[in-house]
């Protein structure tokens, strides 16, 4: 694929006209305040159009080349403060997204490296979410981590095929399947590498470029008016703007739910999502239980629907991140003011937004139980050492919050997914 593509300020002048109203979206969002900024929507909408950009790149399937759909894209240096973010979705801090196109006419083989990252896994999709904005792309098929055929040198191959067939080093493609996508999931941001993966299209020996013509900017048009009115949905009052659909900006402020199978994707995946509110007198304090998942995190997102800044500020912790309580459970903070706990999440000035949950790589037959959900006022959660107890207390070293090891071992795992050669 050609390495260089437009930018969004290269782009035609239709393109760009469309990126300027959906930028008016933004600013007029009922939202804005309390449960986000107008500075950060238009941020969101410039990240869809590049997103989109990359996705008409990487539609061609007789080409198929893995395109990431969320993280860094336009600083040398990922852990700066500048460093510029894609973010599609409640994009999970800890997860990089790969997508291409399929055609389930013809074979494939994934291939590649294992790397040493939490979970890699490997889903076909009727779609690419940015298809339409009817509905999201549904499961068509799965080959989770645990079943990878990882090879003793680390690498391992994969044929998808619309041919039935029970070796485990296939998966059929039903005759709908348009998509796959590549999760890796990364419970030590530090010590865990990045694997490098590639699709081929068995057979093909196309020249690896891209025209881009009228009917690429077409793509991209179409791709990002739904991927943008598709997530905006989430917005409490959005629904005025765009077009409706049902979403968690109907949940009450600070109540939970019973954690279920998230739409479309692993059997062994759970998820919960819900919204806080907080003043500045308070924190919300959220207790679960990891149900020996693999991995388990939990993050907060704003009425974007996009993950809050979590390299320079911790809005996001996972399974090597938080501490548990001496009963198994984990208890996380969220307060706009650090309580002085080591499981706090920061909501980065904002008095509302979202949490999200995520289980997986449970064990068979495990389901996760409904967390609990309390407001206390501030300074509470450190007097009952809730939140993983002081910042520190684990090893005696009470100097305050490490933020620089955080920012460390992103910029260390960024690094090694760009050496991965697919971002």
């Amino acid at each position: 694929m050609t390495r260089h593509l437009p930018t969004v300020f290269e782009s035609p002048r239709d393109f760009r006209e469309v990126v300027r109203r959906f930028e008016e979206v933004c600013r007029r969002a009922p939202f804005i305040g309390n449960g986000a900024t107008v500075e950060k929507g238009i941020d969101y909408a410039h990240g869809i159009a590049d997103y989109s950009i990359r996705l008409a790149a990487s539609d061609d399937t007789s080409r198929p080349h893995l395109m990431r759909t969320s993280g860094v894209v336009s600083h040398d240096d990922p852990a700066s403060p500048t460093a510029v973010f894609r973010r599609n979705g409640l994009d999970n801090p800890d997860n990089d997204y790969l997508i291409c196109s399929l055609d389930a006419d013809h074979d494939y083989v994934v291939s590649g490296v294992r790397g040493s990252t939490c979970e890699l896994n490997l889903q076909l999709l009727d779609g690419n979410y940015s298809d339409r904005v009817d509905a999201f792309a549904m499961n068509k098929g799965i080959l989770p981590s645990r079943n990878l055929p990882v090879k003793s040198d680390g690498t391992f191959e994969v044929l998808l095929t619309r041919r039935a067939s029970s070796s485990a080093d296939v998966l059929t493609m039903p005759a709908d399947t348009r998509a796959i996508i590549v999760r890796q999931s990364y419970a030590n941001w530090a010590h865990e590498a990045a694997g490098a993966v590639r699709v081929t299209r068995v057979g093909d020996s196309s020249p690896d470029d891209v025209n881009i013509d009228e009917a690429f900017w077409s793509r991209a048009t179409t791709y990002f008016e739904n991927t943008m009115s598709v997530w905006l949905q989430f917005g409490p009052g959005v629904q005025a703007l765009v077009a409706p659909a049902a979403g968690p900006k109907s949940l009450p402020h600070n109540a939970v739910r019973l954690p279920r199978r998230t739409p479309g994707g692993f059997p062994d995946q759970f998820s919960m999502s819900a919204r806080f509110a907080v003043r500045d007198d308070e924190e919300v304090v959220i207790t679960m239980q990891p149900s020996g998942a693999a991995y388990h995190a939990i993050q907060l997102g704003d009425y974007w629907f996009t993950s809050l800044p979590y390299v320079h500020r911790q809005s996001s912790l996972n399974g090597a991140q938080y501490r548990m309580s001496p009963d198994g459970s984990v208890s996380v903070v969220i307060s706009k003011a650090d309580p002085g706990v080591n499981n706090w999440l920061d909501t980065c000035g904002l008095s509302e937004g979202y949490v999200f949950v995520r289980w997986q790589g449970l064990p068979d037959g495990i389901e996760p139980s409904e967390p609990t959900i309390e407001v206390v006022p501030a300074g509470q959660s450190l007097q009952r050492e809730l939140g993983g107890g002081p910042v520190g207390s684990a090893d005696g070293d009470l100097s305050g919050r490490d933020m620089a090891s955080r920012v460390k071992a992103f910029a260390q795992r960024e690094h090694a997914a760009r050496r991965a050669d697919w971002v």
